[in-house]
């Protein structure tokens, strides 16, 4: 490569071990490494333009620096930018567009954070989610005044780790004060998108279930605001300020259907028909039936969970679970 020409990629100065650095980083992903460069490569790199050729680089660093630069350090770093995809070149458009077709392909918009960001296990999500909703700086057991009812909120996106108290704010008592089917999610696009707003028409994965997405609102949406709208943009794949609102909104359905399974458990019938009949059964339990007559017939005996999941569904998020209830 003649002419290095460096992406429009986040740089930003930090340290590693004891020595200051230049931090390179990919907001779209489309690069998934993060590379940091000596000060002396920095004097190399602020030349990748796509007008400096590697003999221009060479001289110009000899006129700034006073040393002379060999060819074969500009070429080594071309090589391992290039490598990584923060190169403009024919092998990062051949890595974008791969990436941009797998996701116009795929039926579902993947995890992108899972294992990364957050745990990829159901069970340690499950752990990690009821530690920061209990945290000691969160609402948990601090009893206060009624809540109005809920129209929106604004909540964090950092990760979970360091946003745990203001998540633990956003979503705890969510149950009590809202019975909405459908939530609408604002999120952050922070590698920009090809319209001012952008959707996602792909279903949600989760470590927890899949999440649905409304395709009638969408639909209408499409209609009437096509020219500033744009459909299953690139950027969803991997933007995090929608889907770790995703997965905190799940975990919220979780804890109200677990709610509901203490009843189940316990073999209370009345409990468990009373929870369901003052949600005026907005779950739509379709096993509603035959759950409260088995549950009358198992009077006095507690029940084992064996497994809880969701999934989804054209109508929402469908939740099961297995039950035994020992002779």
């Amino acid at each position: 490569m003649e002419y290095p020409k460096l992406r429009p990629v986040e740089a930003f100065q930090t340290e590693m071990h004891g020595r200051q650095v230049l931090c390179l980083r990919d907001p779209t992903h489309v690069a998934e490494a993060v590379l940091f460069v000596p000060p002396a490569a920095v004097n190399v790199l602020r030349y990748f333009d796509g007008t400096h050729s590697v003999l221009d680089i060479q001289a110009a660093y000899v006129r700034r620096n006073g040393e002379i630069l060999f060819r074969d350090k500009v070429e080594e770093l071309i090589a391992t930018l290039d490598q990584h995809y923060f190169l403009e070149s024919d092998r990062f458009t051949q890595h974008q567009k791969a990436l941009e077709e797998a996701f116009r392909r795929a039926n579902t918009r993947a995890a992108f954070l899972a294992g990364k960001s957050y745990p990829a296990e159901t069970a340690e999500l499950r752990q990690m989610f009821d530690q920061f909703l209990h945290h000691p700086d969160g609402p948990a057991g601090k009893p206060g005044p009624v809540q109005e009812p809920l129209r929106a909120l604004i909540a964090p996106h950092i990760d979970y780790m360091r946003g745990a108290v203001g998540y633990a704010w956003a979503y705890r008592g969510l149950n009590e004060r809202t019975d909405a089917e459908l939530f609408v999610i604002f999120g952050t696009a922070h590698a920009g998108t090809t319209k001012p707003f952008a959707v996602c028409a792909k279903d949600f994965e989760t470590p927890l279930g899949s999440v649905s997405t409304d395709h009638n609102l969408l639909q209408q949406l499409r209609d009437r605001c096509s020219n500033v709208l744009a459909v299953d943009d690139i950027a969803h794949r991997t933007e995090h300020s929608i889907e770790l609102q995703v997965i905190g909104l799940l975990r919220w359905i979780e804890d109200q259907d677990r709610e509901m399974l203490e009843c189940v458990i316990a073999g209370d019938p009345d409990g468990f028909f009373s929870f369901v009949s003052k949600e005026g059964d907005r779950r739509r339990i379709c096993g509603l039936s035959p759950t409260y007559a088995l549950l009358h017939l198992m009077r006095g005996r507690t029940g084992q969970l064996l497994h809880y999941g969701q999934a989804a569904d054209p109508q929402g998020v469908v939740s099961f679970c297995s039950v035994t209830f020992p002779a």
